[in-house]
């Protein structure tokens, strides 16, 4: 416990920074693991959406993908809990990413063809601390199971 109150302390920064903000993309990474993990299995293809949406997202090649997905695998294990993540992706990027963030983390929920109670609350908790209103959380999820329907504010 006194390690990780060492670490927060530490990544206090000047300027509402931290010292030890992770990159976005592995922040994203993060997110997109541990929705995908949140029903306790981590499947193939999760790992394989989760694969596809960094390298769309963030135009990274498959090294590129994989350095990410690793970095971020340490990431999750080192946090107590997702608001870092979070945080970085609210200061880093702009509404409309941040809702093209949780239309792919919902992908990825659904992508094993169940929705459990955990997978659901964690995914709608997100969308709140990336700071999108829960309007265009709901498109976003609808849009996730294949709703084709436009953006809002487009």
């Amino acid at each position: 416990m006194l390690r990780g109150l060492g670490r927060w302390l530490n990544s206090l920064g000047a300027g509402g920074e931290s010292a030890g903000e992770v990159p976005v993309e592995v922040a994203a990474a993060a997110l997109l693991l541990e929705s995908a993990a949140a029903d306790d299995e981590l499947h193939a293809f999760e790992q394989a959406a989760i694969a596809q949406v960094l390298a769309g997202h963030f135009s990274l090649d498959a090294a590129g993908v994989e350095a990410v997905i690793a970095r971020a695998e340490q990431a999750r294990r080192e946090a107590i809990d997702l608001h870092g993540f979070t945080t970085v992706l609210v200061r880093n990027h702009d509404e409309r990413r941040r809702l093209a963030l949780v239309e792919a983390l919902w992908r990825v929920v659904l992508a094993d063809g169940q929705l459990t109670a955990h997978e659901g609350i964690l995914a709608r908790k997100l969308g709140n601390l990336l700071d999108l209103r829960p309007e265009d959380v709901s498109i976003a999820i609808r849009r996730a199971r294949g709703e084709r329907l436009p953006w809002p504010g487009a």
